[in-house]
């Protein structure tokens, strides 16, 4: 079963964590709030220095203020021609850093949607076009790479489904997927954007299984278009995520991963918290608690 044990943060806020007080400072204020673990994203780190020293003094860091490291994170597009090369070759670097630190997960995307492609087109993300045929053919050419190495390093490879990327929901991550025989092909799964593209989210838990050995907590409300306008990621519990049934899902699939809260409310953090990462955890925690209290409950 689930526990709060399995409660983390991604720590994006906290943009440069360049010397170990800074890393120690977001560390002990997540440990002081209640989190066990927490999400690193690469870049967070001096770019200047090495990937695998970085990665290994967080995560030394980390522990030392009574957190592990779920994953690390790259955002990486390997989608488009022209940033591909270079993006390939960060990941490379990144699932070599992420093994040398002790961490077995990297958390990583696919790349955007090519420009002239219509989001209003029915299964607009099968590649029956050239421009989505090039792009999968990118994204399939970069992965056969990446999971060469992770196999080799023994690191899982989390791909997160995101808004207005080519991998966007269930069924384009299936489409992903049914490439690969991969054991360390897997899936962070973020309930978010299956639920703006209105995924039945606890069916698709269940269909993924042990797939899953990552799990974002962020809520959200609105269609997929312009982030502000056409949806949000709002504080948890004010969406449309029936988190209930998210966590029964996870219960029934023995899911034993972490739950990493991801606050993605920006204008709030600005204009109300101020850019306090500190209290954006706060808040997030508080919530976090009281759906997990309704959730035992209920069940």
């Amino acid at each position: 079963m689930l526990s709060t044990e399995q409660f983390g943060f991604n720590a994006f806020w906290w943009e440069k964590l360049w010397e170990d007080d800074e890393i120690k400072r977001c560390a002990s204020s997540l440990s002081r709030i209640g989190y066990k673990a927490v999400e690193f994203k690469l870049d967070s780190f001096n770019p200047s220095k090495s990937m695998k020293d970085e990665f290994a003094r967080a995560v030394r860091i980390a522990r030392e203020e009574g957190l592990e490291v779920s994953n690390f994170v790259i955002l990486r597009d390997v989608a488009d021609s022209k940033n591909r090369d270079k993006g390939i070759a960060d990941v490379k670097r990144c699932i070599q850093a992420v093994s040398g630190a002790g961490v077995n997960k990297l958390n990583l995307i696919t790349g955007g949607v090519p420009n002239g492609v219509s989001l209003d087109e029915k299964k607009w993300w099968l590649p029956k076009k050239p421009l989505l045929a090039m792009a999968w053919d990118n994204i399939l050419g970069a992965f056969e790479q990446f999971l060469k190495l992770a196999e080799k390093e023994k690191v899982y490879l989390v791909v997160e489904a995101c808004v207005g990327q080519i991998v966007h929901d269930y069924y384009s991550t299936l489409e992903l997927m049914r490439h690969f025989d991969s054991e360390y092909l897997c899936l962070t799964l973020d309930p978010s954007h299956y639920q703006l593209y209105r995924n039945d989210i606890p069916w698709a838990i269940r269909q993924w299984k042990d797939k899953i050995k990552h799990v974002h907590v962020k809520d959200t409300v609105g269609v997929p278009g312009e982030f502000g306008v056409d949806f949000l990621f709002p504080i948890l519990g004010e969406g449309a995520i029936n988190w209930n049934e998210f966590f029964r899902a996870l219960d029934e699939i023995e899911y034993k991963g972490y739950l990493s809260v991801e606050f993605e409310s920006f204008k709030y953090m600005d204009e109300v918290l101020g850019n306090n990462p500190s209290k954006a955890a706060e808040i997030s925690m508080e919530s976090l608690q009281k759906l997990w209290r309704q959730h035992k409950e209920m069940r």
